[in-house]
């Protein structure tokens, strides 16, 4: 500051330099000088010395230190334009500030707060916020101090009407509950009426709401249990808070994840304090944020909460709210509903056997809600209904908590279910197609992924497999799915039959008869992606010379249909037939010949092109020319 007047005195001596050309460069010169004096390393080493060891020889220096900083920070403003200037007064402060102690430090900061203007304290506080953030280890004082300069801050919080020295005091407040909270909670839980209070929670400023609901975190970690009594108070608030933010379509990223954060980890240390009306309020949120189009950021934030939820909350509880929000997350759209479902089958994964057998009722009501989407989306359907995609996303998700609660769950209580699901699809005259499909999207997740372990299974779907496929007419989308994933699921369930399931006559009687009946529609549907597969896996799983002779007698009687699509479809499986089974099959050749010979003069090409592709890949197998047993 010396050099500054228009005489400066001892500055000239001092650092033996001439008149300046002009103050900026008096100053920057001075500051270089001073920094390379007091950044001495063994100045350094003494001073923090003699601060530790002989406090008594310090006691002159410490009136001096607020002084120097407040000098400091006013030789900033004064240049407020000069980066050099103030990048200079930063690191002088930094070399002042980070050779104290700490309970120096905030001794000093104490006495500064009480005799400084508003941009002072601002500026030492900034300084202390970064101090504290630096991770040094500090020794058992340091945490005493800073322990003990909570309170101060609290009052710092609760009278500044300066925004932002409210925000850097609330962030100096997080850093020392995070570094030294676990030392006394007790004057952790004293600030945190502050944290959650109008000043800060409620303040209208997003910054420091931002920083509060992460300071609240930080003390749900560090309190744990202790900060129970402070959850009726600040979860419905920041609850509230994001609600109408998210309604107003103004939550910002920053907020949402700092109120997620708060959410997990009140849900890590205390999810036993969260009442259901809270829970059913924070599943909706989520519901909410899910349909926000926020970024990947926001949906981790999201998605964590959620798996907490799943985790930490009891079963029956979660179970329950999760019924009670079905309708909210529907409502929000399909990647609500996703999420919502996820937090099922994460729920059904971690939860014991005994868990879920007390609430098999519940859960199953809860699918049954999944496998009715596709019924209120499309029966009928509006402007506001998902897509078709959407609806099998939303599908594949309940099919996957489905298979979740299958592998916990035994035979006696899962088999009711499994009964009661075919007659709930079958129950609605109108749009039984909708429910029959969802349901047997499940029904063939269940036999794929559990294969001859539930074999017998397919006793329960028989003849209602059987009562769709007959009255199955595949002119619109909404039949052609249904009738498709019927016959995909028999086919899961002959490709796993290890049991000699379909060898009965009571089981493959009823189900050749109406799957053979299928090729019939072959000029409204591809055959062979659907049809022909299954009645090939059909014929491997019966494995007897009657049944694939009954098989044989059908398929060649619609090698004489009229319909040119039938008898193509009639080829095509006898290729399918042949090739899967082989010598196996042609052990029926005799019965064959004749109708190869009437198909080889065709009148249609297509028929006539695949009759004799068949012919070769009979010779093939049989290692001999068909040509003298068709003369």
């Amino acid at each position: 500051m010396d050099a500054l007047m228009v005489k400066p005195t001892f500055s000239v001596f001092l650092f033996m330099r001439n008149a300046p050309n002009s103050s900026d460069e008096a100053v920057l010169d001075l500051l270089n000088h001073l920094i390379l004096l007091l950044g001495d390393v063994r100045l350094r080493r003494k001073i923090s010395q003699a601060f530790v060891a002989e406090r008594s020889q310090v006691e002159p220096l410490r009136p001096l230190l607020p002084h120097i900083m407040n000098q400091t920070l006013g030789l900033s403003r004064r240049f407020p334009q000069n980066a050099q200037i103030n990048a200079l007064c930063q690191k002088l402060l930094a070399i002042l500030l980070g050779g104290l102690p700490m309970w120096e430090f905030v001794a000093m900061l104490e006495d500064l707060l009480e005799r400084a203007d508003t941009e002072t304290r601002l500026d030492a506080l900034k300084i202390f916020e970064l101090r504290l953030g630096d991770g040094t280890p500090t020794p058992v004082n340091a945490h005493e101090a800073c322990l003990g300069f909570l309170t101060r801050l609290g009052s710092i919080i609760d009278e500044s009407e300066d925004e932002p020295v409210r925000r850097v005091a609330l962030a100096c407040v997080d850093h020392i509950v995070e570094r030294f909270g676990k030392k006394d909670v007790d004057v952790v839980l004293k600030v945190t009426n502050t944290v959650a209070g109008p000043q800060c929670l409620g303040a209208v400023s997003g910054e420091i709401r931002v920083t509060s609901l992460l300071c609240l975190s930080t003390v749900v970690e560090i309190a744990q249990d202790g900060f129970v009594p402070f959850v009726p108070q600040t979860l419905p608030k920041v609850l509230g808070l994001l609600s109408h933010e998210m309604e107003e379509g103004s939550c910002g990223k920053r907020l949402h994840n700092a109120a997620y954060s708060f959410f997990s980890s009140l849900l890590l240390y205390s999810p036993w304090a969260i009442a259901a009306p809270d829970l059913d309020l924070l599943l909706k949120v989520s519901h909410g944020s899910a349909n926000a189009n926020l970024d990947e950021a926001c949906s981790a934030e999201r998605r964590t909460t959620l798996e907490f939820i799943a985790r930490q909350i009891e079963s029956r509880d979660c179970c329950a709210a999760l019924e009670r929000t079905w309708a909210n997350a529907m409502a929000e759209g399909p990647e609500a509903l996703k999420e919502h479902l996820l937090v099922l089958e994460n729920l059904l994964r971690r939860s014991s056997k005994s868990a879920i057998g007390r609430q098999s009722e519940t859960f199953a009501r809860l699918l049954t809600k999944a496998f009715d989407l596709r019924r209120i989306q499309f029966c009928p359907r509006t402007d506001d209904s998902y897509e078709e995609k959407e609806v099998e996303e939303v599908e594949n998700a309940a099919n996957e908590a489905a298979i979740a609660m299958v592998t916990k769950v035994n035979d006696t209580i899962f088999r009711p279910m499994f009964v009661q699901l075919v007659e709930w699809a079958a129950a609605s005259a109108k749009a039984k197609v909708y429910r029959q499909t969802s349901v047997y999207g499940f029904f063939l997740q269940f036999f794929d992924r559990f294969k001859s372990i539930v074999t017998n299974y397919a006793a329960l779907i028989l003849d209602d497999a059987i009562a769709i496929l007959r009255r199955s007419v595949v002119t619109d989308e909404a039949s052609k799915l249904l009738w498709a994933k019927v016959i995909r699921t028999l086919q899961v369930c002959f490709q796993h039959d290890q049991d000699g399931f379909w060898q009965s006559p009571a089981h493959f009687g009823p189900i050749s008869e109406v799957l053979l009946d299928q090729l019939k529609q072959a000029a409204e549907v591809s055959a062979a992606d659907v049809v022909i597969p299954s009645i090939t896996d059909l014929a491997v799983a019966a494995d007897s010379a009657v049944h694939h002779k009954s098989l044989n007698t059908v398929v060649l009687q619609y090698m004489r249909s009229d319909s040119v699509a039938v008898r193509l479809a009639a080829v095509e499986c006898q290729q399918r037939l042949t090739a899967r089974l082989g010598e196996e099959w042609l052990a029926l050749l005799p019965e064959i010949l004749p109708f190869i010979s009437e198909l080889q003069e065709d009148d249609d090409e297509n028929v006539e092109r695949e009759t004799l592709r068949w012919i070769k890949q009979i010779e093939e197998i049989l290692g001999e020319s068909l040509t003298p047993m068709l003369q």
